[in-house]
């Protein structure tokens, strides 16, 4: 299962649908390196300008009805540089209380074939994301989103994988404020791909439900400049399940309601302790529970935990497996 819910772009997309998948950034990199990353190039559309190697809630301009505008634009307020990107949220008709968030994610259109190829090539397990930002809402509380997403091609299934991932919520900062996304792995691989998304708000997040292209929070800027991979997590010890724990899973994951089960499989009866820590390291949770052999599961209750990610661990005599999972409610 994909732990985050920009796993869902990791396809070619129809032209058609790519306003309902605004929340999605993917930029390209030769190996280890990003381009572009400090959003010093910048192409001409006639009407407006698209950072290179990126596609962003500009096209709306061109493919929504109402009065849509550019709402991504080169920004002499810049971190370091020339320049850096400005995203903002706007109303698609007069009158409106919400609109359009701003938002680009990095790939590429095919505007012949109409089809949207998310990715870059990118073959680091990388610690981290780090750049720098600014944000300001006038209207009703918000929080900019970015999400990093590092997969791997399977050709056996015919479609990537995740390998990766990380997610952030940037509240208010009236000068540039320098930002790190940890990078969490969920697999041993090393990716060939990376993605990056930037949305204005944090409500952009379900690419299913194309309300969410209609209904930010109007007056929210954002700035961002200088994005850049620092740092190497190595492969050794990531799910390194033992004898007795076989497997284990989160469902669903990101975790989006009140509920949600983690599923394990024990190869012979046993006492299992479940601890959960918050991503300072912080105990938020802590069970017993004992399992026949087989398939178990147990259910975990969201209502006092925030969002961010947390870390969860069995723990069976000396054998544990580990994991990690985010929550994520509006």
């Amino acid at each position: 299962m994909l732990p985050f819910f920009i796993f869902r772009l990791l396809i070619y997309i129809p032209m058609k649908k790519i306003l309902l998948l605004m929340s999605v950034v993917v930029c390209f990199f030769n190996s280890f390196a990003q381009i572009n990353p400090g959003f010093e190039q910048w192409t001409n559309y006639f009407i407006y300008q698209e950072p290179e190697g990126y596609v962003s809630t500009n096209f709306a301009f061109i493919l929504t009805s109402g009065t849509p505008r550019p709402n991504v634009f080169k920004s002499n307020d810049k971190f370091s540089g020339s320049f850096a990107a400005k995203l903002e949220s706007y109303p698609q008709n007069a009158g409106d209380t919400v609109g359009v968030p701003g938002a680009m994610f990095t790939g590429s259109v095919n505007i012949t074939a109409q089809t949207f190829k998310p990715g870059f090539a990118y073959s680091n397990r990388s610690a981290e994301l780090r750049g720098s930002y600014k944000y300001a809402f006038t209207n009703a509380p918000d929080s900019g989103l970015i999400t990093v997403i590092l997969t791997k091609y399977n050709a056996t299934l015919g479609q990537s994988l995740p390998v990766g991932g990380g997610i952030k919520l940037f509240g208010p900062a009236s000068v540039y404020t320098q930002f790190s996304i940890p990078i969490i792995y969920t697999a041993n691989d090393f990716p060939d791909t990376a993605i990056i998304a930037v949305s204005t708000t944090k409500g952009f997040n379900n690419l299913l439900d194309t309300s969410t292209l209609f209904s930010a929070p109007l007056g929210v800027t954002m700035f961002v400049d200088n994005f850049a991979f620092f740092g190497t997590i190595p492969t050794s010890g990531i799910n390194s399940f033992n004898d007795i724990i076989t497997s284990s899973s989160i469902f669903p994951n990101p975790v989006s309601g009140d509920i949600f089960k983690i599923n394990y499989n024990l190869k012979k009866s046993s006492e299992v302790e479940l601890f959960i820590y918050n991503e300072l390291g912080q105990l938020v949770e802590k069970k017993l529970v004992k399992g026949n052999a087989g398939m178990q599961e147990i259910s975990i209750n969201t209502s006092d935990k925030t969002n961010g990610i947390y870390y969860y661990q069995l723990l069976t005599g000396n054998n544990l497996a580990k994991g990690n999972f985010i929550i994520y409610k509006q």
